[in-house]
């Protein structure tokens, strides 16, 4: 798919925060808000990737973080806060969580998935929402995936924590309107990301034939509907869990 360019969605110099960025979904929205003239912030765990990110689409800020660690996080909060300065929008996006069906996970591995999933959701939004409301005004996204709607394959961890995440950004949402703050997320289908090419063209080749657009998402594209949700044209828009995933999900 060829690049495109900015929505011209008014998003120019909005101090953004991306987590997870530096590939993948979350270059992808990176580079929508890049595109859009964003102040970008990142942090990931990749240091290289994150300087190949500033040269490449000029990130603003980018820090290494492990989103796994509470003391991690808040070292990244206050280096952000004393560098870049609160962000007007959040985009929380993790890695996924274990795989495997049920009787092939062990409690370490529910535990590790609530850690990937609900950690950095709620250590990101609890730290910066505050100063949204102050502002009355604020953009929350949180990139879960579309088995939080249906369970799909080995993917049962990601579909039980992420589901109660779209249940949460339902109920903050309605607690912070009055606000103008909203509160969304995305839930992305299959896309060519770097850990589905990995899994090699026979496994992608049955995963596309299920699929009506009979493709793959990219990455991109995760990132055009994140920065319209962003957008003051979607300031009606709260509380909502959209799937896009090229019609996989038509029958639910």
């Amino acid at each position: 798919m060829s690049y495109r360019g900015a929505m011209d969605l008014a998003l120019k110099d909005r101090k953004v925060l991306v987590t997870a960025a530096s590939d993948g979904i979350g270059r992808g929205i990176v580079e929508a808000f890049c595109a859009e003239k964003a102040k970008v912030a990142i942090c990931a765990r990749d240091r290289q990737k994150m300087e190949d990110l500033k040269s490449e689409i000029g990130i603003s800020f980018y820090e290494s973080c492990d989103l796994t660690s509470a003391s991690s996080i808040e070292s990244f909060l206050k280096l952000l806060r004393d560098q870049f300065g609160v962000p007007e929008i959040l985009v929380i996006n993790t890695s996924g969580p274990p795989k495997g069906k049920f009787s092939q996970l062990t409690f370490e591995d529910w535990t590790k998935g609530f850690e990937v999933v609900w950690g950095p959701v709620v250590k990101f939004i609890s730290a910066i929402l505050p100063q949204m409301i102050e502002r009355k005004r604020g953009r929350i996204v949180i990139s879960t995936s579309f088995s939080a709607r249906e369970p799909i394959g080995t993917m049962l961890v990601s579909g039980a924590m992420r589901s109660g995440v779209s249940n949460l950004v339902k109920g903050l949402a309605r607690e912070v309107a009055e606000a103008g703050v909203t509160v969304n997320a995305v839930l992305p289908g299959w896309t060519a990301s770097t850990s589905v090419k990995k899994m090699g063209s026979n496994p992608i080749d049955s995963i596309v034939a299920q699929i009506p657009m009979k493709r793959l998402a990219e990455p991109r594209e995760i990132g055009d509907l994140v920065a319209f949700l962003c957008s003051d044209r979607a300031s009606y828009i709260t509380g909502q869990a959209i799937a896009i995933d090229g019609g996989f999900l038509h029958a639910i």
